[in-house]
């Protein structure tokens, strides 16, 4: 929480800015993520200055998207909205803030030793996703070293399994001796000890028999580098301790490059393509469909020209299908089957021309075609070879307690199938 030139020069020190928003699609990403604590809304880098509002990054101002019929002259700094729109504030309101900084290549080819893309300077374990980063000779008491682990983007130490306790006593054996290390348990911030601090399940437990420690005043666990067994210790002592993060695992492709929309009025045309970069593959798949009438800020009857409802991906501000906008008049009307006829005429192909003619059942003026789709991978739509033949009968292997179960009645929509025999073998 602070004021705006607060938060502008926190952002300064992590060299970046406050965040500008340059369009309506990145507003409505970042309040999607934006910490609206005690409901306020978060400052972006938008400052009036010499009666002109201007980004703190120095990015063109370009088309502001401020939230519709606000109060004038409130203020000479800039919030969002959770709609992801803008409104002006007094500069020296507290609020919370989002600052925004270019993303750069850290190194080049081939990586310096001891640096990986998953974790960075933090040690990897390969054969998980979490990263760890050890801090023996830096001692803390149990809250500071937490919030040191905090800082840097983990969280104290937490130990899941056997496999994970073998893989951190590796680490320390190799490093000066120290006589414990903090974990991230703490009886006075998990309560009944049930769970590790990083929200993980409190499952797997090696405590020390001879060396328990005073339960009345030891709340904080941890890891005796002597035998690697935990025990209870004062919160207040200073010990080495270890971070633990999830790392920057790569996630897998996304079955789809996201929704497209359209929107076409009645006797223009569009297509429907899946063909960009990254999506040769793909092919279009239906996700909805209206065709009708049922907002009067769309495709009036006085359009200019066919350019402003035609094209692809079609994207404004200014028109809306929301349920907030149907007109409870004689104008609204819909056709129905709509979504399978599109389905059936576009599912499946990379491309898809589709063109909005008149239809009589309904007859409100002005009519438009509102579509949303997706482009998918193709490996799921195509036939994998038991239907179509592509795959050979020698390919079959299998078992049957049927004298004649041969290949052919594998085949899927064949006339025969292969039955399970009597006794379940």
């Amino acid at each position: 929480m602070r004021t705006w030139e607060g938060a502008e020069t926190f952002c300064g020190i992590w060299k970046g800015h406050l965040a500008s928003v340059l369009s309506w699609d990145e507003g409505k990403f970042l309040a999607a993520h934006a910490p609206y604590a005690g409901g306020y809304q978060s400052w972006v880098g938008l400052k009036k200055n010499k009666g002109n509002f201007e980004w703190s990054d120095a990015t063109p101002t370009g088309n502001i998207e401020w939230v519709p019929n606000r109060p004038a002259g409130r203020g000479d700094c800039a919030s969002l909205s959770q709609t992801g729109k803008l409104e002006d504030r007094p500069c020296t309101n507290a609020r919370p803030f989002i600052c925004k900084k270019a993303k750069v290549q850290d190194f080049v080819l081939p990586l310096p030793a001891g640096w990986s893309a998953k974790c960075g300077w933090w040690l990897e374990r390969s054969s998980s996703d979490f990263c760890y980063l050890i801090q023996r000779k830096r001692t803390k008491m149990w809250e500071e070293a937490r919030d040191d682990c905090l800082h840097r983007g983990g969280d104290l130490l937490s130990i899941a399994d056997s496999q994970e306790h073998t893989f951190i006593q590796g680490i320390y054996t190799s490093l000066p001796s120290a006589p414990s290390l903090w974990l991230g348990v703490n009886n006075n911030v998990t309560k009944d000890g049930s769970g590790w601090t990083d929200g993980s399940p409190f499952g797997y437990v090696v405590m020390d028999g001879d060396n328990p420690g005073d339960p009345s005043g030891a709340s904080c666990l941890s890891l005796l580098t002597s035998n690697g067994r935990w025990k209870f210790d004062d919160c207040r002592k200073k010990r080495g301790y270890i971070c633990k993060k999830r790392g920057n695992t790569p996630k897998p492709p996304r079955p789809h490059d996201g929704f497209k929309e359209i929107l076409v009025c009645d006797k223009h045309s569009a297509d429907l393509v899946c063909e960009a970069e990254g999506q040769k593959q793909s092919r279009i798949t239906i996700q909805s469909a209206f065709y009708g009438r049922g907002s009067d800020n769309v495709c009036q009857e006085d359009a200019d020209s066919n350019d402003d409802y035609s094209n692809d991906d079609y994207s404004n501000d200014d028109y809306s299908f929301d349920d907030d906008d149907s007109l409870e008049n004689e104008t609204t009307c819909s056709v129905e089957g709509i979504v399978p006829l599109y389905r059936k005429m576009c599912n499946s192909q990379q491309k898809c021309h589709i063109e909005v003619s008149e239809d009589e059942s309904c007859p409100a003026p002005s009519k438009y075609l509102q579509m949303v789709y997706s482009c998918e991978q193709k490996v799921c739509l195509d036939s994998l070879g038991i239907a179509d033949g592509s795959v050979a009968d020698s390919s079959f292997k299998a078992s049957s307690s049927m004298e004649d179960a041969t290949p052919d009645k594998a085949r899927l929509n064949g006339e025969s199938c292969w039955k399970p025999s009597k006794n379940g073998a």
